[in-house]
């Protein structure tokens, strides 16, 4: 059966057989872009993470690494009309081939930013490209729309409502200064209340133009039973460290580095405490003082030394993530399980690689992955992760060291989308 999605001027039918496929929220997803069309708005689509925002199938035909052939077939959608599928750095190194047709300007029916939270800094060539292409609608579909601060939020509907919320001076004094100063610790209760006041206003302006449902909200009918998507469980391990990882954050914590550090930022402590807590051989000597240094430069040649096979049994002792990651991996390996391994350095990435070599385990980096054969782990960068990765061969994802940033955290968890 067809589904009608109408809107203030027209009608539009969904073929029944697309309909069917889709859970209630999508089609609501729908009919809310129908409307925004239809007002000759742009808006941002923001649901939660794990809602499955993007159905689709595309069947794309390859024309080539020939830069004649590339811009022949652009030249033939902008002349025939037809859908541009492109990343972000080839539009930043060719916005003016998509902005102009043999010199006369064009313009865009629709731009559609798949993982635009990837704009949030509007100085960047990326953002500037972007805003340079002239389109009728403009859409940004992101699960983490508000990364860090409310600016990310001002970037965001600048690009696709750029008369919303006025310039980014506009925004700051009209929003941003009364909500920061509002959440302050010691603000006076009417600051608090105007903050609150300014806050509501926000909401309520950019409502018509920014739909997010959360998972709490989706996942369970009205009617109580499961919704047809796919639920995604997350399992946070605390581990004990080792007695060798115990021996370094102890030595760190005595040192004179911590001790007299009370008037410092205590980000690089903090940031040393985290790389003993992931492997003690992340130290170099740009991280702490010689004592630490020499016992991470002890470590390396003991494993180095002649005595190696007879370390080989305890290397993955060194750390306690690495000893629980390697585990983990026989239990999902053994029950036929695809997994993705994140780490935010590929340092980190190489220790965890030395001990998946030295229990056998076939993997992959960053190459053939998708195509279902083969090694069925893959070890990537949580970089790699935060543009919006999907590989829906994989349902497993560990995170080794989780980054500060939740939203970031958010993205790696649902790389595997659609699973």
């Amino acid at each position: 059966m067809d589904d009608n999605l109408t809107g203030p001027k027209s009608e539009y039918q969904l073929p029944g057989k697309i309909a069917k496929k889709l859970c209630a929220h999508q089609v609501d997803g729908l009919k809310w872009l129908w409307s925004l069309h239809c007002a000759g708005k742009g808006g941002i689509l923001g649901d939660d993470m794990g809602l499955e925002i993007l159905r689709h199938h595309f069947v794309c035909r390859y024309y080539g690494t020939c830069p004649k052939a590339r811009q022949d077939r652009l030249q033939y959608v902008l002349q025939e009309k037809g859908i541009l599928l492109t990343t972000y750095d080839i539009v930043r190194n060719n916005s003016k081939s998509l902005r102009e047709l043999d010199e006369d300007s064009i313009t865009w029916d629709y731009m559609i930013l798949d993982e635009g939270h990837i704009i949030k800094n509007p100085s960047t060539q990326r953002a500037k490209s972007l805003l340079e292409i002239p389109a009728a609608h403009r859409i940004v579909v992101s699960g983490t729309p508000i990364q860090n601060n409310l600016r990310d939020l001002w970037a965001l509907f600048n690009f696709c409502c750029p008369e919303l919320l006025g310039d980014n001076k506009v925004f700051k004094e009209k929003y941003e200064n009364p909500i920061l100063r509002g959440n302050e610790k010691k603000a006076s209760d009417e600051e608090k209340r105007f903050g609150s006041d300014v806050a509501k206003e926000l909401r309520e302006c950019i409502q018509p133009f920014f739909l997010r449902r959360l998972k709490s909200e989706v996942f369970l009918e009205d009617d109580g039973e499961v919704a047809k998507l796919s639920k995604k469980s997350e399992l946070i391990v605390w581990l004990r460290l080792t007695d060798c990882q115990q021996r370094f954050y102890k030595v760190f914590l005595n040192s004179a580095m911590v001790l007299s550090s009370f008037y410092r930022s205590p980000l690089p402590l903090l940031t040393n405490l985290k790389k003993i807590c992931d492997h003690p051989l992340l130290l170099t000597k740009g991280d702490a003082e010689d004592v630490l240094e020499g016992m991470a430069e002890k470590l390396v040649m003991h494993i180095a030394d002649g005595e190696r096979d007879k370390f080989q049994e305890t290397r993955d002792g060194i750390s306690c993530k690495i000893s629980f990651t390697m585990s983990l991996l026989d239990n999902l390996i053994r029950d036929g399980h695809s997994v993705l391994i994140f780490s935010q350095t590929r340092k980190m990435l190489d220790l965890i690689q030395d001990s998946l070599l030295s229990r056998g385990h076939e993997y992959l980096r960053l190459m053939n992955f998708q195509k279902g054969t083969g090694a069925p782990i893959f070890l990537l960068t949580s970089q790699v992760g935060g543009q919006g990765l999907t590989l829906t061969r994989a349902d497993r994802v560990i995170v080794v060291d989780p980054a500060w940033n939740p939203s970031l955290m958010l993205l790696l968890a649902y790389s595997l989308e659609g699973k």
